[in-house]
C-alpha cells in the first residue's frame, strides 16, 4: 500500500562496509512513496570515502556533521554491517542525533544491527525492544529496556526489528504509516 510521504525527509546513515541491499531497499521504498532521502555518511576520518560491503563507492547526500534532528522526519538504521556496527555505536555525533530525534519524538527505526546502535544511545530505557536471542536478554535488561520475543516491536516513536525474512519491508511500511498523517488521522 502506497503512503503519501511528500514533504517528508528520511535520513539513512551509512559507514564504510554498509550492507548496500538494505540501504538501497530502504531508500527506494521512501522515494517511491514521495519522501526525500539523505544518505548520511558516518566517516572514520575526514576524507574517507563511503564504500559498501560489495566495494561500491557511494556518494552520500550529506556528512553526519551537516545533519540536525530538525532536518529529518525519520531516521532509519539499516544496512549496518558487523564491521561498522562498533564504529557507528561509538560515533558521538550519531548518538547525539539519535537522542535529539527521540527527544523530538521523531520516528527512529533500527533494523538488526541498527538496533544495536539504539541500545547505546539510552533512548530505549523503559521501551519494548525485539529479543533476537536469549543471550541478548541480559544486555537488553541492563539498559532497562523490555525484551519482547517478536520480530518487529514498535514502542512510541521507536521501531526495533530483527533480521528475519520480510521484516525490513514490514519496518519500512510501519515507518511510512507513522509518517503519513492521513492514515494516522483515520485511526482517531
Amino acid at each position: 500500500m502506497k503512503s503519501n510521504l511528500t514533504g517528508k525527509k528520511i535520513g539513512i546513515p551509512i559507514a564504510t562496509g554498509f550492507l548496500e541491499e538494505q540501504v538501497v531497499t530502504a531508500r527506494n521504498f521512501f522515494v517511491e512513496n514521495g519522501a526525500a532521502v539523505d544518505l548520511i555518511a558516518v566517516p572514520l576520518t575526514q576524507n574517507e570515502k563511503t564504500v559498501s560491503s560489495d566495494g561500491t563507492v557511494v556518494k552520500e547526500t550529506k556528512l553526519l556533521s551537516q545533519v540536525k534532528a530538525d532536518d529529518l522526519d525519520a531516521f532509519i538504521l539499516a544496512g549496518v554491517s558487523k564491521e561498522n556496527n562498533t564504529i557507528m555505536r561509538m560515533d558521538e555525533l550519531l548518538i547525539t542525533l539519535v537522542i535529539e530525534m527521540d527527544y523530538r519524538e521523531k520516528v527512529i527505526a533500527g533494523y538488526h544491527r541498527g538496533a544495536n546502535i539504539l541500545y547505546g544511545s539510552g533512548i530505549l530505557y523503559g521501551k519494548r525492544v525485539f529479543l533476537q536471542s536469549e543471550e541478548a536478554r541480559k544486555a537488553i535488561e541492563a539498559i532497562n529496556a523490555i525484551p519482547v520475543q517478536q520480530g518487529i516491536v514498535i514502542d512510541r516513536n521507536v521501531i526495533t526489528v530483527c533480521a528475519e525474512e520480510g521484516n525490513l519491508k514490514k519496518m519500512l511500511n510501519a515507518v511510512a504509516f507513522m509518517l503519513d498523517s492521513s492514515k494516522v488521522a483515520g485511526l482517531q
